[in-house]
């Protein structure tokens, strides 16, 4: 279990650095600057921002998680990547709606899928870390709630009695 929980550590790492902070972080300031340059606030600004807020939720649940706080880092993460793949949803269907292609013609709404939907990868394991723990809490618990019932109920004192048909 420990050495899962180092795994998964160290990938959600390398993945923040990759996706929140790399991907998502750059596309949402891009997407916020173009739309300022174009004419001002729009509805394309609000999504860069959501990217931009949604790098930010993501980035904090990996410094949760490395500070073992991840219940919190579940929640954060989760809020991160709702709003991520909303944006990214958004952009890809207004890529294909405009029939955008990059300078290679392949379609930009599959570029921007590839490098945005990946995100859900730190989810999954963000989530993955958050399940471990609670599960082995939940067993924990469980095992404390045994032995309390087991040293109250008097069951040794039973067990230990004398015969009286002796």
């Amino acid at each position: 279990m420990k050495i899962l929980n180092i795994i998964l550590k160290i990938l959600i790492v390398i993945i923040t650095l990759v996706y929140p902070l790399f991907f998502n972080l750059l596309a949402g300031c891009s997407i916020a600057a173009s739309a300022v340059r174009t004419g001002g606030f729009s509805f394309m600004f609000v999504i860069g921002i959501a990217m931009v807020i949604s790098s930010v939720l993501m980035t904090s649940a990996t410094v949760l998680v490395l500070g073992g706080k991840k219940k919190a880092a579940f929640v954060t993460d989760t809020a991160g990547t709702v709003l991520c793949m909303t944006a990214a949803v958004v952009i890809t269907a207004a890529a294909h709606s405009r029939e955008l292609t990059d300078s290679m013609l392949r379609p930009l709404g599959l570029v921007y899928a590839g490098r945005h939907f990946p995100s859900v990868i730190h989810y999954i394991a963000v989530s993955a870390l958050f399940l471990t723990d609670y599960i082995r809490e939940k067993k924990e618990d469980a095992r404390k709630l045994h032995e309390f019932v087991y040293a109250n109920s008097g069951i040794d004192e039973v067990m230990n009695m004398p015969d009286e048909d002796i």
